[in-house]
């Protein structure tokens, strides 16, 4: 069983965390679709 301070630091954690993997997420998303305008030749060889 979590303590009340426990309760409060785990859903602060969470929701800084979930903040963070929404960034991570915008800027995959975003750098994937600026990869994908692209020339496929300069795609592939970055890869």
């Amino acid at each position: 069983m979590l303590t009340n301070f426990g309760a409060k630091t785990l859903s602060r954690v969470n929701s800084s965390m979930v903040v963070k993997i929404a960034i991570v997420a915008t800027v995959t998303v975003g750098g994937m679709a600026a990869l994908s305008h692209l020339p496929i030749g300069v795609w592939g060889m970055s890869l």
